[in-house]
C-alpha cells in the first residue's frame, strides 16, 4: 500500500484527502515513523473498507458514533460521506433520532445542524440573503 493508494481511498470516500490524515503523515515522516502510519492505514482498510457493512451503513455508523462523542467536525465529514454513499434525508433523520435517545438533545440538535447544512438550502425557508 502506498500513500497514493491511501489518498485515493480517502478521496473515494470523502471526496477529499482529510487534512488530519495529511498531518498524520507529515508528523510520522518528521518523526521517522512513517511505517507506523502505514500500519494504522492498513488496519483501517481491513476494518472499514473490507467490513461486511455496506459503505453507506458504515458511514451512518461513523456519523452516529462521532456525533454522540461530540466530535462535530469528523461527524460532519462522515455525514457527507454517508450521503455520498447514498444515504437519504430519511435515513439521516433516523440516525439523529437514535442519537437523541443515546446521547441527548444537544447532540441531536448538533446533528440536525450538520444534516441540514447538507440537505437544506437557507433560501428555501426565507433565510437571510
Amino acid at each position: 500500500m502506498s500513500i497514493d493508494d491511501i489518498r485515493a481511498r480517502y478521496e473515494s470516500t470523502f471526496g477529499k484527502f482529510p487534512n488530519s490524515v495529511q498531518k498524520r503523515f507529515e508528523l510520522a515522516e518528521l518523526a521517522d515513523r512513517l511505517e507506523s502510519v502505514f500500519e494504522v492505514e492498513s488496519l483501517r482498510k481491513k476494518l472499514l473498507a473490507e467490513n461486511p457493512l455496506s459503505a453507506k451503513v458504515q458511514q451512518l455508523v461513523h456519523f452516529a458514533q462521532l456525533l454522540a462523542l461530540g466530535e462535530d467536525e469528523p461527524a460532519a465529514l462522515h455525514a457527507r460521506a454517508a450521503v455520498k454513499a447514498g444515504a437519504t434525508p430519511t435515513e439521516m433523520m433516523g440516525v439523529l433520532e437514535t442519537t437523541l435517545v443515546t446521547a441527548g438533545m444537544p447532540r441531536f440538535s448538533k446533528g440536525v445542524e450538520i444534516v441540514a447544512e447538507i440537505f437544506v438550502q437557507e433560501d428555501q425557508h426565507g433565510g437571510a440573503d
